[in-house]
């Protein structure tokens, strides 16, 4: 479940989405994906998130990125599951971040 071809289609559907969405839903998730990005960021580098950042972040799980991957099929997948599998490029490394460790 990783080749980049598979995280290309995914990125590439999200942006598609984006695209076509209200100006509120695009910028909902563009501030999602940049708290999304620092609050794994700080995971990953085992740091503790402070709890505006934890807020935010829980808020952003709940609305924004669990749409996002119900609509991509990945709604029960843990980050767990996509260790290793992502391609190399850095757009990916950071969709893979921002909404796979909520």
């Amino acid at each position: 479940f990783g080749v980049p071809r598979i995280w290309e289609k995914f990125h590439s559907a999200i942006n598609i989405g984006v695209q076509n969405a209200t100006w509120f839903k695009r910028q909902s998730y563009r501030l999602a994906m940049k708290v999304g990005e620092s609050a794994a960021r700080k995971k990953m580098n085992h740091q503790r998130l402070s709890f505006l950042l934890w807020s935010i972040n829980q808020l952003a799980s709940g609305t924004i990125f669990r749409k996002t991957k119900r609509l991509l099929g990945i709604s029960f997948a843990k980050p767990k599951d996509f260790w290793g599998s992502i391609g190399r490029g850095l757009h990916f490394r950071e969709l893979h971040r921002s909404i796979l460790m909520c």
